[in-house]
């Protein structure tokens, strides 16, 4: 079930959250925590367009539940 606080900020969600997201599976959600960890947060959802796997349609999904601040 999604988390009632949604949309969520992504700096903050744990990969189960993540993984409600539209094409997000385990590993891919390990790979938002990683970069966003390596980054110390982010503060815009585009940046996670750099990691090897996520296109505009993952991103739109992604959109949708979560925002960066």
């Amino acid at each position: 079930p999604l988390h009632p606080s949604c949309p969520m900020n992504v700096n903050q969600a744990p990969a189960e959250d993540l993984m409600e997201a539209d094409r997000i599976g385990e590993k891919r959600a390990q790979d938002i925590l990683d970069f966003i960890a390596a980054r110390g947060g982010i503060s815009d959802m585009d940046e996670l367009l750099e990691i090897e796997g996520i296109g505009e349609a993952t991103l739109a999904g992604l959109k949708e539940l979560f925002y960066a601040e």
